[in-house]
């Protein structure tokens, strides 16, 4: 059974290699993309970023979950 994750997403290339080597394993199912920042990762580089990757984004401190 595969354990559902859901990735910590900054829009940075830490987190887009976590969420490459979480693909990539076949033990994960990633269900979202989760971001806290509203710093540097405006709601738009957000939202393409969550489109390219296929996973909904989580925006917690918005109150807003999207598919952007």
């Amino acid at each position: 059974m595969k354990g559902k994750v859901i990735v910590s997403w900054s829009g940075g290339k830490d987190s887009a290699l976590a969420l490459y080597e979480l693909h990539k394993n076949k033990n994960y199912e990633i269900v979202a993309l989760l971001t806290t920042k509203t710093d540097d990762v405006t709601p738009a580089k957000a939202g393409v970023q969550s489109e390219k990757t296929g996973f909904p984004l989580l925006r917690p401190c918005s109150g807003q979950v999207s598919r952007e």
